[in-house]
């Protein structure tokens, strides 16, 4: 599929009201050994996993406050633990990217997902809302935890002391 293709596709799918601040083909793994080529989408809210043929379908999808745990021991896997309604139940995804010799893909999907939390609640640390993120290693989490700390100082400068507002 090209990339013009793939991007029109996921458009037609969710809509030009659904902002995409980054889409990516990866592999998931369904079974042991065997995996099925899907694109993730990742809005603001939400990652939609979906299907990687014209026209795309919708996987699945879920909020980031449904995410229990990111996980990230090689460069080119990323395994996300997820809450499922309506049942409750945790499921894990483990993806892959498409090419096992490079993880910067990996890593951007890492980021969009520790910035998008972050800026929808800048004052709450990230390990409060997602219970496990471990990425080796750490060095890989870098770009994310300034640019969360940046969120978190913009935060905190916009809030007004308590004698200001009269309270």
């Amino acid at each position: 599929m090209s990339a013009v293709m793939f991007a029109e596709s996921v458009t037609t799918l969710l809509g030009h009201n659904v902002k995409i601040s980054l889409k990516c083909l990866v592999k998931l793994e369904v079974k042991s050994e065997k995996t099925e080529t899907k694109i993730l989408a990742f809005s603001a809210c939400r990652l939609f996993i979906l299907s990687a043929k014209i026209p795309s379908k919708i996987e699945q999808s879920f909020h980031y406050m449904d995410i229990v745990s990111i996980e990230s021991k090689k460069p080119n896997q990323l395994l996300l633990s997820v809450v499922l309604s309506p049942n409750e139940t945790v499921k894990t995804f483990n993806f892959y990217s498409m090419d096992p010799e490079d993880g910067e893909e990996i890593n951007l999907m890492i980021i969009q997902l520790g910035t998008a939390i972050k800026t929808i609640f800048p004052q709450v640390p990230l390990d409060c809302i997602i219970r496990r993120i471990d990425v080796i290693p750490e060095s890989r989490l870098q770009a994310m935890i300034e640019y969360n700390e940046a969120i978190e100082k913009k935060a905190k400068d916009c809030v007004m002391p308590s004698s200001e507002i009269g309270v």
